[in-house]
């Protein structure tokens, strides 16, 4: 069992390249992974990458510089 077992991380630049590694090093630690980033197909990219570790992960398109997408972003991901 992962430390962060059972929790889930909403990981804001998750298509970019800090992002990735460490959507990848949570889902490891047993993190369930909403990946939030402006460009829906990096977004994308990293939750494959994610559950092809056997992670579990969500890829989300939302620009978190604008207050009500990060609302609805925050809703989907819970």
């Amino acid at each position: 069992m992962g430390k962060l077992e059972g929790r889930v991380i909403f990981l804001t630049g998750g298509g970019g390249v800090l992002g990735r590694a460490s959507a990848c090093l949570f889902a490891r630690e047993g993190a369930r992974v909403a990946v939030v980033d402006f460009s829906g197909g990096t977004a994308d990219e990293t939750a494959v990458e994610v559950e092809r570790e056997r992670g579990e992960a969500l890829a989300l398109r939302a620009d978190v510089t604008r207050e009500e997408a990060v609302a609805v972003a925050a809703t989907i991901a819970r």
